[in-house]
């Protein structure tokens, strides 16, 4: 087994480079592209997509092929909160005619990307934050370490709290915004008793960095690092008072109720211990985050579950990133292939699809690919049946069914098969299948979150894979299993 580039395995498919891998991965770094697994993930990926089908051309298998951690994006310039780490092209193992594309800046897509350790997107936005429940965990001496970044150094926002609104609080770690941070105190749960201010920390947006705080009696010293090895003192300042015990949640990313105060940026890790130099008694460590096991909390090694909250409705949302992703916002984001290129055509068309994504807002219909042309088709996710299937042909006869399945992960890898009977896949598993017969279906486009403003999706997304057959049962569970594994599932 060798890695995919983020420590995603794949089987080796005989030695060397594959020559449409090389060619792949000199076309996205010669048009200004990133491939975060490499060349070696984006070879593996070539070769055991070509080993499924039994193909020395990848483009007679697969129609067009997306995913940002294994094939490469292109950063856009964004706005507002994707300013700086938006997307602007994702390309298609399938070559140029498949790329999805945003040029318009205020509509490309947020971009996660993961560089070797994840983390917590905070996007400053209500109701996104990471808790634990806590007893207490520091009174006297203590030190709290966390590595992190801001997307604006002029933006305030919380990095780490202990308290709820007018009651229970003990202490929490402000980031001011003008690239100093508070440490505050309560010794009767109820109101402010000390804060100790930095001085100025040097940062700019989006630089990574870990800030060290910890007090002996009431000596209290700010740290910087840029590794996590070797810290510099800030300054050093006065903190009187034994904290509050209390029993309130610790929060990341979030100050008192989940509505005030709240980061805007990147929370790597955050420890807390009772001694300075201790081991930690508390550890928000989101390397220990296993989608496969739960996409909603994880179980620190120091003993504490911690749970991902999310908002709901039509905004971006807090999530661990395990792997580069985009997000889509319904109206707001969409990405989609130029018209010149005939993806798939014919009477009851053959082809299958694969989509990894995730929902995460509750409309009755939301599809995160749409499948365009003078006919259609598009995976819909929605509230009362989990996923519906919808086609349209030339002549505008439609079916549509609802395989009525039930979700096992939040991020599921669905799967339509399409021919003359038609069914859609939940995770590998089947559902019902619709054999009305449909007449020519010409499909020349193929846009994410792009369908009408009632189909738009909000969500993350991570792979498509669209081929122009109908996969038997071994080609489909080949395929759902690199899906799988590429979505650390």
């Amino acid at each position: 087994m060798i890695n995919l580039g983020i420590g995603i395995p794949f089987r080796r498919m005989g030695a060397g480079i594959d020559p449409q891998a090389q060619a792949h991965y000199n076309r996205v770094i010669a048009d200004g592209g990133l491939i975060p697994s490499g060349l070696v993930g984006v070879n593996n990926f070539f070769k055991t997509v070509k080993g499924i089908y039994g193909t020395s051309d990848i483009t007679t298998a697969i129609s067009v092929g997306l995913d940002a951690q294994v094939l490469g994006y292109k950063l856009g310039a964004g706005a507002g909160t994707t300013a700086g780490q938006a997307a602007q092209k994702l390309y298609s193992c399938s070559g140029s005619s498949g790329d999805v594309v945003q040029t318009t800046a205020a509509s490309q897509p947020l971009l996660l990307v993961h560089s070797g350790a994840n983390y917590f997107f905070s996007p400053k936005i209500e109701a996104n934050y990471c808790s634990t429940p806590s007893n207490n965990v520091i009174s006297t001496d203590f030190e709290i370490i966390v590595k992190l970044s801001t997307f604006n150094v002029a933006t305030d926002g919380m990095v780490i709290s202990k308290q709820i609104d007018g009651f229970q609080r003990s202490f929490y770690l402000y980031y001011v915004g003008n690239q100093t941070f508070d440490f505050t105190i309560s010794t009767n749960g109820s109101s402010t008793a000390s804060t100790a201010s930095s001085t100025s920390y040097g940062i700019s947006n989006n630089d990574v960095f870990w800030i060290k705080v910890n007090r002996t009696g009431t000596t209290f010293n700010f740290y910087k690092s840029t590794d996590g090895v070797s810290y510099s003192l800030i300054n050093t300042t006065t903190l009187s008072g034994a904290i509050f015990a209390g029993n309130s949640p610790i929060r990341i990313g979030d100050g008192l109720d989940g509505i005030s105060y709240l980061f805007a940026g990147k929370i790597y890790r955050a420890t807390i211990s009772n001694s300075i130099g201790g081991a930690p008694v508390v550890d928000f460590n989101p390397s220990q985050y296993n989608a496969a096991t739960s996409q909603t909390q994880w179980t620190s090694t120091t003993g504490e579950v911690w749970t991902i909250n999310q908002s709901v409705g039509n905004t971006l949302k807090g999530t661990i990133v395990d792997r580069t992703k985009t997000q889509f916002v319904r109206g707001l984001y969409s990405m989609q292939t130029g018209t010149g290129t005939v993806f798939l055509t014919g009477n009851n068309v053959t082809y299958s699809e694969y989509v990894a994504a995730q929902l995460s807002e509750n409309l009755s219909q939301s599809s995160p690919v749409t499948l365009k042309g003078v006919g259609s088709a598009q995976i819909d996710f929605g509230t009362t049946s989990a996923i519906q299937f919808y086609a349209q042909d030339n002549a505008g006869a439609v079916r549509r069914f609802d395989p009525s399945f039930s979700f096992s992960y939040l991020l599921n890898i669905f799967n339509i098969i399409g021919d003359s009977t038609t069914t859609a896949y939940l995770n590998n598993v089947a559902g019902s299948s619709s054999s009305n017969a449909q007449t020519t279906t010409t499909i020349n486009q193929v846009s994410l979150s792009g369908s009408s403003n009632y189909n738009n999706f909000t969500g993350v997304f991570n792979t498509l894979i669209l081929t122009s057959q109908a996969d038997n049962s071994t080609q489909r569970t080949a395929i759902w299993n690199i899906i799988k594994i590429i979505n650390n599932l």
